[in-house]
């Protein structure tokens, strides 16, 4: 950037009275463009300003506003100013600076001294806010100002932009991430501005109390993202405020005694404790505005102590709903379990037939040309999804399910319906943006259960290329790189692997194994059999069960070990032991055509194709209807005629074969199965060897 042209200014707004006066202004500094985003009841005027307007009729919160104007950018670095700030002369000398030498670091500024003519609330607002940002300068990183920062817009993209779920405290959770990311922050004390917005004792107090029970609830909601994190206020500052909140009372239990020595002693610690800091936040004002500050320290203590009990109060209210909801749900699939009436635990919903690779063994590749692929609707996944009802695991699938613009809306309906407890979908890695993207999104909104994504990988980069096309096995890296420091930020975020094993790469497979363990470092990986998408099929070559087993040898060594970081959430520890019975139930079937346990599917488990057709598996071509249709049910289907006909057809011929989600409720809930996993469950790993 060799002058101020690669520099694209982003202003959010709302309801703004100042926000031509902020343009004018900012049009004196030769910036490269002016992005407004307005989310006004009435779009303002902005004619003959030189900007350009971006108009939502949905209000935003100024987080998301911010991301919004930043997509459309031009420069190489973005400025956020919001609506009520004016830089100083000061602000415009640093940026002009940046003409031969633009920061690679993220710049953040303060607010410059109030001036005499404001009122006495904005006077000490931007006294308190100044205090704590320069308090900050001597910290590892500074506290994060959106008023007006700069920061390069291949990092602001990298971070994920601001956080659209939250009303305030964005702009320290974005510094929070930046400091989680490696990103340094620099406070510029030089890039001052002039905040134009005015406090009356009503606003001051409110502002006061919203933005410390914001804080608070976002603190709580996202912990791993302020894990060793300040509060930037420092010990002497919350001592102060919250010691100042106990002068009334004191002095209320000072009246009530009679003043007696103790309560009279306590009375003037009290008020003596916040005078060394009200002094030093006040000390260029007038003696009669730091009297007045003093006056109404306790009563900004007082509200910011209502303000973080309501915020713990809200927020374990809210952990003991999702907590009810969680053990009425798992009681609800128990009952499912034990009842068998043909409800589900398990779905596996093709979201997509579409996908932007063609790999030899997929099944889907022979209509994946269709002119008419098939997608149901997010309607009919909303009517589909409250019939299930909640459900232990709901799977996605396709074709590549990051095809699908609404992905993001369609797990969100899914979680909110069916609250799975293990919710994951495959994906050929190939979207790394996008994938990205989608994840942040809903990992920012998810409250409860996890998020859980299966990349393929199908052999050493030569093999898995030539099976799923070239590039295929970067972009697949690629893509894990760029979600696993999300995985630091949300604990219930998991990065898997699931590798099909079939006759071209089933030699390479127990070694690759290896290479993913250490490259890779999933939580954990899925190892497939190659299958046909028939009931009646040839047998599997005897190399083909070789190479399938040494794989499966090979995992179930690193899951022995501890090597893999699994699942952390609850029943994760089942899971695993799943994992090694379900491979040798599969490959008992593989070897021998052995029936090894009876079948759950059409019972506890169905699967949902891109077209609508509900069928037990994807093995059997039997349908009990079509949730596309008019009015469909998805409970009535599994209780119809034809669904229980189905349910007895399978269990009385002992149908049997590879499909591993199958398997997997299978050998979790079918009563065989109960004796080996419980003895595991209490500790003998060895007891399912």
């Amino acid at each position: 950037m060799s002058n101020l042209a690669g520099l694209s200014v982003v202003i959010p707004s709302y309801r703004s009275r100042t926000l031509l006066q902020v343009v004018k202004h900012l049009q004196t500094l030769g910036l490269m463009e002016i992005i407004v985003v307005d989310s006004s009841p009435e779009a303002p005027v902005l004619d003959g300003s030189g900007a350009t307007l971006i108009w939502s009729k949905e209000r935003l919160p100024a987080g998301a506003a911010r991301n919004l104007g930043a997509r459309g950018t031009k420069g190489s670095h973005l400025l956020f100013v919001d609506s009520d700030v004016i830089l100083t002369e000061q602000a415009g000398k640093l940026i002009q600076s940046y003409k031969e030498s633009p920061p690679s670091d993220i710049i953040v500024g303060v607010y410059a001294d109030p001036d005499a003519q404001e009122g006495f609330f904005s006077r000490l607002h931007a006294r308190i806010l100044k205090f704590r940002i320069l308090r900050s300068a001597a910290l590892p990183f500074p506290l994060f100002s959106s008023s007006h920062f700069i920061i390069p817009k291949a990092d602001f993209e990298r971070l994920g932009g601001f956080n659209e779920e939250l009303q305030t405290y964005e702009d320290i959770e974005l510094g929070a991430r930046c400091v989680k990311g490696g990103f340094k922050t620099v406070l510029h004390q030089d890039f001052t501005a002039v905040h134009l917005k005015g406090y009356t004792l009503g606003t001051f107090f409110s502002d006061m109390f919203c933005k410390a029970y914001n804080a608070i609830q976002t603190r709580l909601r996202y912990p791993a993202v302020f894990k060793d994190i300040p509060t930037f206020r420092g010990l002497p500052f919350s001592v102060s405020l919250v010691g100042s909140a106990g002068i009334f009372p004191a002095l209320a239990a000072a009246c009530w005694t009679g003043f007696s020595t103790p309560w009279a002693a306590a009375l003037i610690a009290l008020g003596l404790l916040p005078m060394p800091m009200i002094l030093t936040i006040a000390a260029r004002e007038s003696w009669l505005t730091r009297l007045g500050a003093l006056a109404v320290w306790p009563l900004i203590g007082g509200t910011l102590v209502v303000a973080a009990v309501s915020a713990w109060a809200a927020y374990g209210w809210r952990r003991i709903v999702l907590a009810v909801f969680f053990l009425a749900d798992m009681a609800r699939g128990a009952w499912r379990v034990v009842l068998r009436s043909g409800l589900p635990i398990q779905i596996i919903a093709y979201v997509t037939a579409r996908c932007n690779l063609r790999c030899e063994h997929c099944f889907y590749k022979n209509t994946l040309d269709a002119p008419d692929p098939g997608e149901l609707s997010l309607e009919v996944f909303e009517r589909t999804t409250k019939s299930i009802g909640p459900v232990l695991w709901f799977s996605l699938a396709g074709g590549e399910p990051f095809v699908r613009k609404d992905l993001a809306a369609l797990i969100e309906l899914v979680q909110r319906n069916c609250r799975p407890k293990v919710f994951s979908f495959p994906t050929n890695g190939w979207y790394t943006e996008k994938t990205f993207e989608t994840c942040v999104k809903i990992l920012r909104r998810l409250e409860a259960g996890n998020l859980i994504l299966f990349f393929s990988l199908d052999g050493p980069k030569d093999m898995h290329d030539a099976i799923r096309g070239p590039g295929s096995f970067d972009r697949v890296k690629a893509t894990m790189d760029r979600l696993r420091p999300l995985t630091k930020l949300y604990p219930n975020f998991y990065l898997n692997v699931i590798t099909t094993v079939t006759e071209r790469n089933a030699q390479l497979a127990a070694g690759f194994i290896d290479e993913l363990v250490t490259d890779f470092e999933p939580s954990a990986i899925s190892i497939n059999l190659f299958r046909y998408h028939s009931y009646e099929h040839p047998a599997l070559p005897a190399a083909l069960i070789e190479g399938y087993e040494a794989a499966i040898d090979s995992y179930s060594k690193y899951l022995r070990e501890g090597a893999l970081k699994h699942y952390g959430f609850f029943g994760g520890r089942v899971l695993l032991f799943k994992e090694i019975l379900q491979k040798e139930l599969i490959l008992r079937v593989a070897k021998g055509n052995e029936f090894v346990t009876p079948c759950t599917a059409g019972t506890l488990s169905y699967v949902i194709m891109e077209d609508g057709k509900v069928t037990p598996c994807e093995i059997l071509p039997d349908s009990i209807g079509n949730v596309g249709d008019a009015g469909a049910d998805f409970a009535a289907m599994t209780q119809s005629p034809a669904a229980q006909t189905l349910r007895k057809r399978i269990l009385d011929t002992e149908c049997k074969c590879t499909y591993e989600c199958a398997m997997s409720t299978n050998t979790l809930f079918s009563w065989p199965m109960t004796r080996r996993l419980t003895k595991a469950l209490a500790g003998d790993l060895v007891g399912l060897s």
